[in-house]
This record gives structure tokens, sequence and C-alpha cells, in this order.
């Protein structure tokens, strides 16, 4: 992974930073799996309760692309299911990161509240991408029998 002193985040430019943004959630919507982790660095990170909850890990962290794979087929499976909130207007960039809010209550009901940011390289691509979830989706994980003792 590139430390953030590689690179210096003003040489990075916010319309290419959101054209990523778009990408990822046209990407994950069609459920083209290999556009969406071609969107990630070689190297990148992701971390994120989907982990446990989607894949064999038993941990939320998967490193590298490939690792990526298995995880977002399981999300576009699952997805035809499920309501998926898209990605929407209300972020923020600064720097080399671009971070965005699903609240729990939204125009349409309730839905599944959380917290996603990306930092990115010096190339537009993901290099850590972090997730986190609000009380409502860890009260459902807990449900599933994740717990601290289990680990």
């Amino acid at each position: 992974m590139h430390s953030p002193e590689s690179r210096t985040a003003a040489t990075l430019q916010p319309e290419k930073l959101e054209q990523v943004y778009r990408a990822w959630d046209d990407a994950i919507e069609e459920g083209d799996i290999s556009r969406l982790v071609d969107l990630y660095a070689p190297d990148a990170e992701i971390e994120s309760p989907l982990i446990y909850e989607f894949t064999e890990w038993k941990t939320g962290l998967l490193r590298g692309r490939d690792a990526f794979r298995p995880l977002y087929e399981e999300v576009a499976r699952r997805q035809s299911k499920v309501v998926r909130p898209r990605h929407h207007d209300n972020y923020v960039i600064k720097g080399r990161s671009i971070i965005w809010e699903y609240s729990r209550l939204s125009t349409q009901g309730e839905q599944s509240e959380f917290v996603e940011s990306w930092d990115f390289n010096a190339d537009y691509q993901i290099e850590r991408h972090r997730v986190y979830w609000g009380w409502s989706r860890i009260t459902a994980l807990a449900q599933k029998g994740f717990s601290r003792s289990a680990r």
C-alpha cells in the first residue's frame, strides 16, 4: 500500500474521484464484478462487516482485488432480494478521500444506515474502502450469531 505521504492531495481532481464514485455504483447495480473490482488498486483493502456476513472470512478485512471478487459476487447475488440505496450527491471530497452516509430514515422510509469512505491512489484507484454500520445493522449481525466471544 502507498503511504499518504507518497502522493499529495492536491494532485487529485474531485471530478475524477466523482467519476469513480458513479462508475462503482453503476458496476454494482449491473452486477459487473470485473468492472467493479478493476476500480480498486491491486493492493487495495476493504474493511466492512459485510465481509463477515457474506463470506467465509472471520474478519472484516480483505486485501487485494482477488479477495474482493467473492464478496462482490455474493453482494450481486443477494442484491435482487434487497433494496440497495444508490450513491447520492450528498458526499464530501477532501484531498484523496470521499465519504458519504446513508441515514436510517430516508424519504422512502427506514433503510440500513451506514457510512462509507474511500481513499484513492494517484491513479484514481480505490486504495482503502471502509464501511461503518449503524446500530440497526449491528443488531442484525448480532442476531446472525456474530459476537466477540465467537472470535
